[in-house]
């Protein structure tokens, strides 16, 4: 069996959601990441930016390793799900920010 190339022109709406292998089961991590997934698709819209620009400039990447504590990672993903209305209210500040530290404290800073 042959691997299919993922990239922009052949697949465009592809969404690559995670990789490696979950301790303790599957389920409560497919459950909030897809939460967070889909929290994301409906922010996009809203968003002058791509999401991904914007979780880039406060500091967030792919991972850099396929190990992850689980428990961290459902963490991550109810805390994106809870951040996203404020992120795309705050897009525009967040994206003029000198830094990630800066975008951070300009995404958790009151009005």
């Amino acid at each position: 069996m042959r691997a299919r190339r993922l990239d922009r022109e052949s697949t465009p709406n592809a969404s690559l959601t995670s990789f490696g292998q979950p301790r303790y089961g599957a389920g409560p991590l497919v459950t909030t990441g897809a939460q967070a997934l889909v929290a994301m698709i409906r922010a996009q819209p809203r968003m002058q930016h791509p999401i991904g620009a914007v979780l880039r400039q406060l500091g967030e990447g792919p991972p850099k390793t396929a190990l992850a504590d689980p428990f961290q990672m459902m963490r991550r993903s109810r805390r994106a799900v809870k951040l996203m209305p404020r992120i795309v209210e705050r897009e525009a500040a967040i994206m003029a920010a000198k830094g990630p530290r800066r975008a951070a404290a300009r995404l958790l800073a009151p009005w």
